[in-house]
């Protein structure tokens, strides 16, 4: 959380396409565009879900205060063909 009461999530992205990492260079990403989908579980009316095109989201101090203990939010990659399986991280209380 930062001063503001904001939380800044970020995430390494993985290449769908490639496997392993090369020589310390990043690979390619595998996807015609980088594209996550954020939700929240269980959702809640209202907050959320967000969209993004870099592996990291702020979620502002107002939603997080709606957000029930216990809940998460989960981070799929958007993929060409399919959604990724989500990444879950618990929501801090």
């Amino acid at each position: 959380l930062d001063q503001h009461g904001d939380l800044r999530l970020r995430w390494v992205r993985r290449s769908r396409s490639h496997m392993g990492w090369r020589d310390d260079v990043d690979v390619p990403l595998g996807e015609s565009v980088e594209r996550w989908r954020i939700t929240l579980n269980p959702p809640l009316a209202g907050v959320g879900p967000w969209e993004a095109s870099v592996p990291q989201i702020t979620l502002n101090a107002a939603d997080l205060a709606q957000i029930s203990s216990g809940a998460r939010i989960e981070i799929s990659q958007v993929g060409d063909f399919a959604v990724s399986m989500p990444l879950q991280i618990s929501v801090p209380s």
